[in-house]
């Protein structure tokens, strides 16, 4: 069913793409790039490719899944930005695309309101809070209260792999250690 979902979510944006190609010639004339701002084998890499095989299909054009990483997504949203306006090259990217302008806008090298339209919702993705079983907590409610009754000893961090981010909390009954918050 998600996979449908995606695949209907993506033809429209091949749709949009197709009208807004020159008229000149019938497209798509040649492949189509789908950049993913993240490492290949995560969620969106794995969704964009899965969906990009039916596409492709239904066009008769291949489409190129190409990652271009770093900066939390703005150098795969730059190379977009910055691509012909053919309907040829494509950004496919979750929630930091979104937040950036109010984040960093002195690092940008685009506008994502000026420089891009969005076209589809391609899924949606959960996250989850896990604590170690040592921790005597069973829901969010006891483990804010656990937390809030050890402030010296309950942080919270945030560690960046390659694939995702990864909120770790830490109850110990000793001092945090160094690059916890």
């Amino acid at each position: 069913m998600i996979r449908s979902l995606i695949a209907t979510r993506f033809g429209v944006l091949a749709c949009i793409a197709a009208a807004s190609a020159p008229a000149q010639q019938p497209w798509p004339a040649r492949p189509i790039r789908v950049i993913v701002p993240f490492p290949a084998g995560g969620q969106l890499d794995v969704g964009v490719r899965t969906v990009a095989e039916r596409i492709s299909l239904a066009l008769g054009q291949p489409i190129i899944v190409e990652t271009h990483t770093g900066a939390d997504g703005n150098i795969a949203a730059e190379l977009v930005a910055k691509s012909a306006p053919d309907g040829y090259t494509w950004l496919a990217t979750s929630v930091p695309f979104a937040t950036q302008t109010s984040l960093q806008p002195q690092k940008l090298r685009y506008d994502p309101l000026r420089d891009f339209t969005p076209v589809a919702n391609l899924g949606t993705a959960s996250f989850v809070l896990v604590v170690p079983t040592s921790v005597p907590v069973k829901s969010l409610k006891e483990f804010v209260a656990y937390a809030k009754a050890r402030p010296v000893s309950c942080r919270m961090r945030e560690r960046r792999s390659d694939r995702s981010r990864i909120f770790q909390p830490r109850c110990s009954p000793r001092p945090p250690e160094s690059g916890w918050r």
